[in-house]
């Protein structure tokens, strides 16, 4: 912090350029350079004594770091196949960001909570009434574009027109209540519920169905097949919030936006495409697990799987891990679609909705998740790994949050205290996913706020601690890690921060010291 030149100590904390920004609006571009000047004056002169911290201790990473990788067999649809370029609608959520608008609202009116809530509105709201009700009056809408059923995949289960194959039973979680800090805030973390059933997993074989690059729904017929706990009346997807599809939750039906004429054909294939395969949690909690329960059914070992182009390597990785040697990956870019003559589809393995349709928080799922889909995946990496060199690691790590939304904006104290009590810092997202599978699978106790580097806990020692770091809103579904420990024999308390700014769920927040304390002491 600047000060005036009143003989006051100043110290100064300059992490990123954010902060440079931050004092140079407050103090003006020419009020910034006097203050430095003097500041760098006084210190010649030794007219004061000036203290210079450093912003972050240094994050802890193994000392002998492998570079080993799993490699897969992937083929590049776009590499292998002779077809012209896709026909499709921009991506308008992209191009509205990028343009002149986008940038005025999020430099100028993002961090007020109204502009984002009317925002919001008109996205949510207002766009898709215009496609449904305005654009085909003006012609503007593609008449083959037309209404679809929207039915779940026990539908076609049930119709006893497909083949089934059971891959699990269904099995009880229990989900008791966490332990909140401060003690004042347990009512958010009140129970919806002391347990739950996640329903059995099993795996349809349908016939030429058409996918969508980036989406989990199917097209068979004139329907479009969703998974079973997808909720259409309450869920909001990222296919509607991208613009590639108008879903009516109340009649069950959807409207596609892009065209669906395929541009690639495969005899054969198992689609693990999905709207939320990019995100690392979710990949590993949703995808990954259905990707494992089908390559570990020795039935389907010459099967290829069909994934999302462009994923993250870290991603890769896992996927590498999980499928083991031999298998045939097609990579399916965004907005391109492929036709499937034989199509093998999981049921889900762990869901949370993408958004919330209805807003009230009420009835609305959290996330469910497999215990025996998760403990799958933990087996297949574990004994993956098992083979590269050992590295000792940390058995208490802070998962520190540089980037994004929902960061710990006093950090600098909060590191200060874990490190004293023996916690090392890690930043996952400088590691490849062996190394994050490596340390969390020797991890005792974990501390991270809310992101997605927290999945790792599915490699955690049954019994294993975790206290979770996230700001005190009502809008929050504080029971996505709750419900995801619960699954793998693990347990998660909270430490509740309160917000610094007015983006909702997605504040950053602070943490009181003495709240901290108290959560540590309650898991060692």
């Amino acid at each position: 912090m600047i000060e005036s030149d009143d003989g006051c100590k100043l110290s100064v904390y300059i992490s990123d350029d954010e902060l440079l920004e931050y004092v140079e609006k407050r103090c003006g571009h020419d009020g910034f350079l006097t203050k430095i000047s003097n500041l760098l004056s006084k210190l010649e002169n030794k007219e004061s004594e000036t203290v210079v911290s450093v912003s972050m201790l240094e994050a802890w990473l193994p000392e002998n770091r492998s570079d080993e990788a799993f490699e897969i067999n992937a083929v590049m649809t776009d590499d292998f196949l002779a077809s012209p370029a896709a026909n499709f609608q921009p991506k308008l959520f992209l191009y509205l960001k990028s343009s002149f608008i986008g940038r005025f609202y999020r430099k100028y009116f993002k961090k007020f909570r109204l502009a984002i809530i009317f925002s919001e509105f008109i996205w949510h709201d207002l766009y898709p009434l215009s496609l449904r009700f305005v654009s085909p009056l003006l012609g503007l809408l593609d008449s083959r574009r037309k209404w679809r059923s929207l039915i779940s995949q026990s539908y076609l289960k049930n119709s006893n027109t497909v083949t089934v194959h059971k891959l699990a039973e269904d099995q009880l979680v229990h989900t008791p209540d966490p332990k909140v800090f401060p003690s004042r805030s347990q009512h958010l973390l009140k129970s919806p519920h002391q347990n739950y059933n996640f329903p059995e997993i099993f795996l349809l074989e349908l016939e030429n169905v058409k996918l969508h690059g980036g989406s989990n729904l199917l097209i068979v017929e004139n329907f479009v097949v969703s998974h079973d706990l997808f909720d259409p009346v309450r869920d909001f997807t990222s296919e509607e919030l991208h613009g590639r599809a108008i879903i009516d939750g109340r009649k069950n039906r959807i409207r596609w936006l892009v065209r669906d004429e395929p541009e690639y054909s495969f005899d054969e294939a198992a689609s693990f495409v999905d709207a939320c395969a990019p995100n690392y949690a979710h990949w590993m909690t949703e995808v990954l697990p259905r990707i494992g329960m089908f390559c570990s059914d020795k039935r389907f070992k010459s099967i290829p799987i069909i994934i999302n182009q462009g994923l993250h390597n870290n991603i890769l990785e896992s996927l590498g891990a999980v499928i083991g040697e031999n298998r045939e990956v097609i990579m399916l870019p965004p907005d391109k679609t492929a036709f499937v003559k034989k199509l093998y589809i999981n049921s889900v393995c762990g869901y949370v909705p993408f958004e919330r349709r209805v807003k009230d928080i009420d009835g609305h799922s959290h996330g469910v998740f497999s215990p025996i889909a998760l403990s799958l995946v933990k087996d297949c990496v574990l004994e993956s790994i098992n083979s590269l060199e050992s590295v000792k690691w940390p058995d208490k790590i802070y998962i520190r949050r540089n980037s994004g939304v929902r960061r710990v904006s006093n950090h600098l104290e909060v590191e200060a205290v874990l490190a004293d009590k023996g916690f090392a810092i890690v930043e996952p997202e400088s590691m490849s996913f062996t190394e994050q599978a490596q340390m969390f699978s020797q991890a005792k106790v974990v501390i991270g706020s809310s992101g997605a580097a927290l999945a790792n806990m599915i490699f955690m020692p049954r019994g294993s601690k975790i206290l979770i770091l996230i700001s005190e809103s009502p809008d929050t579904s504080y029971w996505y890690w709750q419900n995801m420990a619960c699954s793998t024999g693990n347990v998660v308390d909270y430490v509740l921060g309160f917000a610094k700014d007015n983006l909702g769920i997605h504040s950053d927040f602070s943490i009181r010291k003495e709240d901290l304390i108290n959560g540590v002491n309650r898991m060692e």
